[in-house]
């Protein structure tokens, strides 16, 4: 969470992608401008179709304080889902 916090206060936005890369042993965690990650062309259209609206827009449950794309890369596929939640204390832990 604390990464997902430093990253919208360096884009200036809350609206991200987190894209975990099980692959990359040291940082496998990065984020980017969900806007700009759609525009990515080698991105599948069933994709850029999931992450056409922000996470905390995805359902109608979505409605933490803290709300993403969680894309995961992993040798034989990924999958994205949206991520919610809240946060608890001081550190964003949640």
């Amino acid at each position: 969470m604390a990464y997902y916090w430093d990253a919208a206060k360096h884009f200036g936005t809350t609206d991200l992608v987190l894209f975990f890369d099980t692959e990359v042993e040291v940082d496998p965690v990065d984020a980017i401008v969900r806007t700009q990650f759609i525009e990515n062309p080698d991105l599948s259209p069933d994709i850029r179709a999931k992450l056409s609206k922000p996470a905390g827009q995805a359902a109608t449950s979505l409605k933490g304080s803290t709300a993403f794309w969680l894309f995961a890369s992993f040798a034989d596929g990924g999958f994205v889902v949206a991520i919610n939640a809240e946060r608890v204390g001081q550190g964003g832990t949640a």
